[in-house]
Formats: C-alpha cells, sequence, structure tokens
C-alpha cells in the first residue's frame, strides 16, 4: 500500500485528501437523509461530529481501507468519494454529493477518476458499486461513469440487510 495520492484532476472535479476545513462540507452532507445510513458521518452533525467524521476520513489509508477523497469544484469541497480495498484484485466505490451540488454530472466524473487511479494498482481488475434500487439518480451516475449493472444482492446498510444492485467496470 503505497501514501495517499497527488490530487486526482478532471475537467471539473478535483479528488484530494480531506483537510480540517472540510467539516463544513460534511455538515451539510450529514443533513441528507440517506447519507448518514451509509456510513460513519451522524445525521445533523455538530462542528465537533464533523471534524471527527473528516479525521476518520482522512485515516482511511492507514487503517487499511483504501482511500477517502473529498470531492472539491472551483475550490469548494462538496463531496466525498471513497476507493475501499475489497481483496487483491478488487475495489469498491461509494460517493455521496452535498443536496446543493446534485444533479450536475459532479459525481460521475469523480467515479472515472476513482477507476482510473484504481487501475495504477497493478493487481486491480474490478471496480464494485452497490446501489439500492430505488436510488435512479445514483444507478444513471454508475452509467454515465461507465458502469455496467451485472446483477443484485443483499448488503447491510444503516443497520439492516438490503436489496442492492451490483454495478462493476472491469478493466
Amino acid at each position: 500500500m503505497s501514501g495517499f495520492p497527488d490530487p486526482l484532476v478532471g475537467p471539473r472535479v478535483r479528488l484530494r485528501a480531506f483537510v480540517p476545513a472540510d467539516a463544513a462540507m460534511a455538515r451539510e452532507l450529514s443533513t441528507d437523509p440517506y447519507v448518514p445510513r451509509t456510513g460513519s458521518l451522524p445525521a445533523h452533525a455538530d462542528a465537533a461530529q464533523a471534524a471527527a467524521w473528516v479525521r476518520r476520513q482522512q485515516g482511511r489509508l492507514a487503517e487499511g481501507a483504501g482511500y477517502s477523497f473529498a470531492l472539491e469544484v472551483g475550490g469548494r469541497a462538496v463531496g466525498q468519494c471513497g476507493l475501499w480495498f475489497a481483496g487483491a484484485e478488487r475495489f469498491t466505490v461509494g460517493y455521496a454529493v452535498v443536496p446543493g451540488a446534485r444533479g450536475q454530472g459532479l459525481a460521475a466524473e469523480a467515479l472515472g477518476l476513482l477507476v482510473g487511479f484504481a487501475w495504477t494498482h497493478p493487481a486491480a481488475r474490478t471496480v464494485e458499486a452497490l446501489v439500492e434500487p430505488w436510488n435512479t439518480a445514483s444507478l444513471r451516475t454508475l452509467a454515465r461513469a461507465g458502469f455496467t449493472r451485472v446483477g443484485a444482492t443483499t448488503h447491510p446498510i444503516g443497520g439492516e440487510e438490503r436489496d442492492v444492485e451490483v454495478w462493476v467496470v472491469r478493466r
């Protein structure tokens, strides 16, 4: 496992390491009714909870989970995306954009950057995403980013097993 990469830069999106100032974005992200169910960000996080969440993101690589990136547009953090280790040849991805920055294709662009970065790991062969079938915006995002639906399974979300669609990109 190497160190955290330099920022990944696309036409509009920049993926970079988290910094303490990203707590403001985390607080905004925590107002979404769904996002807190999918990870460790508390619903309606206060300043201390948001700062603690940012610190957890900063430690994901060192703990062996993978890469957690702040998604930045125009110098402002507007979301989070992660490339998570799921075996020698496989990564999983996760992403969230603050409500005010949705619908602009930012997550699809970020996913493209993540997949490109995944292929810099010589053993990587598959990048996978799990999305609940009702989340049509996320399903469209995956399709725009080049992912293909390959099946369905169940996965724990918010403490319960949920039906999810499995989408992948293969090298």
